[in-house]
């Protein structure tokens, strides 16, 4: 295997090695090792070691990065069910009651009066936060 040996390769690991993929094995060989594919349920994670993974890591102290690792357990496996079900069509208010928003902090634009704290989904969408949410429930 381009003469890079792997766990599957060491002798007295043989026997202790199990892979969950969904990729094709290379070889019987190593699909000898494969015990099936890989089941994640990101709802059942912590958003915050969810979003820390997907988003880079110059974005990470942006406030709706800040703003979705900090959901709750409750609110994370709702913001997930609700992109899984309606992806990037998923509504500004939807979204923005689960992230905490109220009422006149829910919109697409907000007035010059509004301080950038309050701007919700439409913030989101002009990022990554949201799509990456979306990638990783598809």
């Amino acid at each position: 295997m381009k003469s890079r040996p792997g766990l599957c390769d060491v002798p007295h690991l043989r026997d202790k090695v199990v892979v969950s993929t969904n990729r094709i094995p290379p070889s019987a060989y190593y699909g000898s090792w494969k015990i099936g594919e890989v089941k994640l349920d990101v709802r059942q994670l912590l958003a915050r070691d969810v979003v820390g993974i997907a988003i880079s890591a110059e974005r990470q102290n942006q406030q709706n990065v800040l703003k979705l690792k900090a959901l709750s357990a409750a609110n994370w496996a709702a913001l997930v069910d609700l992109v899984y079900t309606q992806g990037l069509q998923a509504s500004d208010t939807a979204i923005g009651q689960l992230l905490g928003y109220q009422g006149a902090q829910i919109q697409n634009t907000p007035p010059r009066s509004q301080p950038p704290e309050a701007i919700c989904s439409a913030s989101l969408r002009s990022c990554t936060i949201l799509t990456a949410c979306y990638w990783l429930v598809r």
